[in-house]
């Protein structure tokens, strides 16, 4: 008698009331599972959204890149390599979004009480590894998610005050991973 379960007798009966799934319809069904949720992902430029704000203020910071190429007796061998320039923009949404912060990875004319168009990608990640090929890098899967506070912009188009005529546009560096040409 198997424990537990009174009405088996042998391991025979217990495979013959509790019939086992066969791996090829595991496989299939992890195949089938997959194949939705690639199905449902999309490319992230599709994921890049327009809104439109008034900027209330600007942070402007620069940061300097050390390149470390590891420590030689007591000294570091790290040098500078150059800068980073980031912005921080407090804005007001035209629309109803949640969005109030703005971080930007590069320089843009930008001032307060400019009206200004700004792309945003907008996208959780889900890392899909295939556990039947030894891969140091997983799939990514990207798909769309609410808004946060803060999001990071990859294009700004600046307008004039009044929200009149279009004066500038400025890309972030890490633009073109997200939008196609």
């Amino acid at each position: 008698m198997v424990e537990g379960d009174e009405s088996v007798n042998s391991v025979e009966e217990l495979l013959e009331k509790y019939p086992p799934k066969s791996l090829g319809r595991i496989e299939q069904e992890e195949k089938e599972k997959l194949r939705k949720l690639k199905e449902k992902s999309k490319p992230l430029s599709e994921l890049v959204f327009t809104e439109y704000f008034k900027v209330n203020d600007v942070l402007g910071e620069n940061f300097s890149v050390i390149h470390d190429s590891g420590i030689v007796g007591n000294y570091s061998s790290g040098y500078e390599t150059g800068y980073i320039s980031k912005l921080t923009l407090s804005v007001t949404p035209s629309t109803d979004i949640p969005v109030r912060k703005l971080s930007f990875q590069g320089n843009a004319d930008v001032k307060a009480g400019d009206f200004i168009s700004v792309k945003i990608p907008r996208y959780k990640i889900k890392e899909i590894e295939d556990k039947r090929i030894m891969m140091d890098i997983p799939e990514k899967l990207y798909f769309d998610r609410d808004w946060k506070g803060k999001e990071s912009a990859i294009e700004i188009k600046i307008f004039e005050s009044d929200g009149g005529r279009f004066l500038r546009t400025d890309r972030a560096v890490d633009y073109h991973k997200f939008m196609r040409d």
